[in-house]
C-alpha cells in the first residue's frame, strides 16, 4: 500500500500515469512513429525530467538514432512527444473506462504482469477453465450492485489468449509465452502442479537439465544440471533416509521447480528445506508455502545455525561430490554434513566448490 501512494504522490507531479492513452506527436524514431496511438506501460525520471515507455496499438519495427532495436512494446519518447489521446479522454468522460479492478486470484497469477489502470473491462476474475477470465464491462458494471459485482450473470467470459492481446497487444510467440505462464501459474495456484518428494537415483534424473522446463530462471542457470556431473550425486541418492528432493513438474512432466530436503540430525527432528531453484520467482511462494504447512525450516536457518547429517560413507574429495548452497562442510572421520565448520571434532572437506 505505501508503494501505491507513493507512486500516487509521485504521478502528481507528471504529465501521464501508467494507464493513460497517448498519442506520439512527432517523427522522433521515424515516420514510422509518427501519430501513432498508444498506451503508458512504465515511465523513469532522469533529472526531474518524465520519459515515458509507451506500448503502440500498431507494431512497427525500426530503431532510434542509438541504434536501440524497437519492438512491438516498450518504444522509449521523452514526455514532449505525447500528447494525451482525445478519442480517449472523451470515452474516459463518457464513463466507457474506468480503473480496472482484479480479484485475487488475478493479481497472485499476474504479480509481475503489467495491467493497464484505465480499462473498459473491470472486475476480472479468473473461472474454472485456466483457458478463461471473465468480466464486466465499465457500463454493465453501473447496472449491478457493489455486492454482486463479483458473481453476477452480466459477468462474460473471455478467453485468456484475447484478454492478454487486448492488454499487450502481443502477437505470435510473444502471446503464446504469456499464455502459457498464466496458465502454468493458473494450475499451480489451484493445486493443479502437487509438489511431490522424491529420493534415491529419482534425484539424480531430476538433476538433468533433459529434463527440465528450459524457460530460464534459477533452475535453468544452476551449476549442477549438466550431464557431466551425473556421477556426483552418490551422496544424495544413497541417503534417502536423510536426503530426498521436493518437486514440481509441468504439464509435460518437466521440471518447474527443486529444492533438497534434510532430515537433520541436529537439531534432531528438523526438516529443512534448502534452497530453491525455479523457473519463475513465482514459483518460489509454491515451495515457502508447501514448507510452512509441513513445519520445516527453511536455508536460512541452516546458515545462521550449526546443523547437520549423518551419512552412510565419506564421499570423497569435493571435486568428488555436489556443489552444496547450505550443507558446506564434510566431516569424513564422522561421516557428517555440516552447515559450519564449529562442530569441533575432525578435519572437513569444502563442499561448497
Amino acid at each position: 500500500m505505501k508503494k501505491y501512494l507513493d507512486f500516487l504522490k509521485e504521478s502528481l507531479n507528471k504529465r501521464f500515469i501508467i494507464g493513460d492513452h497517448v498519442i506520439i506527436t512527432d517523427d522522433y524514431m521515424g515516420e514510422k512513429s509518427k501519430n501513432k496511438k498508444g498506451i503508458i506501460v512504465c515511465y523513469w525520471n532522469v533529472d526531474d525530467s518524465y520519459d515515458y515507455g509507451v506500448k503502440v496499438e500498431e507494431p512497427f519495427n525500426g530503431h532510434n538514432l542509438d541504434g536501440n532495436i524497437l519492438t512491438s512494446n516498450g518504444y522509449w519518447f521523452p514526455d514532449n512527444l505525447l500528447i494525451s489521446d482525445p478519442e480517449f479522454q472523451n470515452l474516459k468522460k463518457g464513463g466507457e473506462y474506468e480503473t480496472m479492478k482484479m480479484s485475487d486470484n488475478i493479481k497472485k497469477i499476474g504479480y509481475d504482469f503489467i495491467f493497464p489502470i484505465y480499462s473498459k473491462l473491470t472486475y476480472i476474475d479468473s473461472t474454472d477453465n485456466n483457458d478463461y477470465i471473465s468480466y464486466l464491462t465499465v457500463k454493465k458494471s453501473k447496472l449491478v450492485p457493489d455486492n454482486e459485482r463479483w458473481t453476477s450473470k452480466l459477468r462474460q467470459p473471455m478467453k485468456i489468449g484475447r484478454f492478454l492481446q487486448s492488454v499487450y497487444n502481443y502477437t505470435g510467440q510473444n502471446l503464446e509465452n504469456l499464455v502459457n505462464m498464466y496458465k502454468s501459474r493458473y494450475d499451480i495456484i489451484n493445486n493443479r502442479h502437487d509438489i511431490k518428494i522424491v529420493e534415491g537415483e529419482d534425484i539424480r534424473f531430476w538433476y538433468s537439465e533433459n529434463n527440465y522446463n528450459p524457460n530460464g530462471g534459477t533452475l535453468n542457470n544452476s551449476c549442477m544440471k549438466d550431464l557431466d556431473d551425473q556421477y556426483r550425486f552418490d551422496i544424495y541418492c544413497e541417503n534417502p533416509n536423510k536426503i530426498k528432493m521436493a518437486i514440481i513438474l509441468d504439464n509435460n512432466k518437466k521440471l518447474m521447480g527443486r529444492a533438497l530436503i534434510w532430515k537433520l540430525d541436529d537439531p534432531h527432528g528438523t526438516t529443512m528445506m534448502d534452497r530453491i531453484y525455479t523457473i519463475d520467482d513465482f514459483l518460489v511462494d509454491v515451495f515457502e508455502d508447501y514448507r510452512r504447512k509441513k513445519g520445516w525450516v527453511d536455508q536460512q536457518f541452516g546458515l545462521v545455525n550449526s546443523v547437520s547429517v549423518k551419512l552412510k560413507r565419506d564421499y570423497g574429495d569435493p571435486d568428488e561430490n555436489p556443489y552444496m548452497d547450505t550443507m558446506k562442510y564434510f566431516y569424513p572421520e564422522f561421516k557428517t554434513l555440516s552447515s559450519q565448520t564449529d562442530l569441533g571434532y575432525g578435519s572437513y572437506y569444502y563442499t561448497n566448490h
